[in-house]
């Protein structure tokens, strides 16, 4: 599940400049679906005391500051999964076309500042998003030693709210995480308010969404537990949407893990789902 190839690297152009390049597909292992499918994929320039600029496909900085908060991201558990009559809980979490980057050097060893600009190229019913900047991602991050913190914001990024069957065009979001690692012990928590920019007839005006997680390393073993809630408010129908999960992972070594879960999701109205997994994964 969720399993991909690709290469990145980077090459000296100056002693304070280079170019940094990379490529990804993601990979049906099962022979389900098209084969491959795109993922990340960039050019660009870093410079080292001025940052780095890209341009290419890229996850959001609303998506990227979830960090390792979400404990089981890429399993059938993820914030914004859809399994076996499961629906995802965040919006937002979105790998945008056409996207110009930039990300600063990392300020006082512990703060980085992202920005992208994401063009419309005529989107749109009457083609009215043809703008360098149709939509805006942004975050500020704090990560050193054992703290993480990141606020994030999408201003008019296109895609879906999470609790809204219907697609709803572009979104406003703001997202707070946070993680601390105590030991052994980590602790994270995210929480998250989302709104269409048009909203379409009887949809919701704003969602919110909130997740706590907790990781326990005993030698090679780390224990999971993970619990997100899901709401909207001001639609013709409300929806409150739950998950957890409860996961344990093996390290066999840096690079290889055997890993289970089980996790359980519920939607009002008697929605529910039950998923229990194992798995093998490495790295290369």
């Amino acid at each position: 599940y969720a399993s991909r190839f690709g290469v990145r690297g980077e090459a000296e152009l100056t002693p304070a400049m280079s170019t940094v390049y990379g490529i990804e597909w993601q990979v049906n292992a099962d022979g389900d679906g098209t084969d491959l499918g795109q993922r990340n994929r960039f050019v660009g320039l870093k410079h080292q005391e001025f940052g780095t600029l890209k341009l290419g496909r890229l996850d959001t900085y609303l998506k990227l500051a979830q960090g390792r908060i979400d404990l089981f991201n890429d399993t059938k558990a993820d914030i914004s999964d859809a399994n076996h009559g499961a629906a995802a809980i965040f919006a937002g979490e979105t790998r945008a076309a056409n996207v110009i980057d930039y990300q600063s050097p990392k300020i006082a060893e512990a703060i980085t500042i992202g920005l992208q600009l994401i063009p419309g190229e005529e989107t749109g019913a009457a083609a009215e998003y043809n703008g360098l900047a149709d939509g805006i991602s942004s975050s500020v991050t704090y990560d050193k030693d054992s703290l993480f913190l990141s606020l994030s914001y999408d201003k008019e990024v296109a895609g879906n709210l999470g609790l809204t069957a219907s697609p709803v065009g572009r979104r406003d979001t703001l997202r707070l995480a946070g993680a601390f690692k105590l030991s052994d012990l980590t602790l994270g928590a995210m929480y998250q308010v989302s709104e269409p920019v048009d909203p379409a007839a009887g949809a919701a005006d704003e969602e919110t969404a909130y997740l706590l997680s907790l990781a326990y390393k005993i030698d090679a073993v780390t224990l999971k537990a993970q619990y997100s809630a899901a709401e909207n408010d001001g639609g013709t129908t409300t929806i409150e949407r739950t998950r957890f999960a409860l996961g344990a992972d093996y390290a066999i070594t840096s690079k290889t893990k055997v890993y289970g879960y089980y996790t359980g999701y519920e939607q009002d109205g008697g929605n529910e789902s039950n998923l229990l997994a194992l798995g093998l994964e490495t790295n290369f």
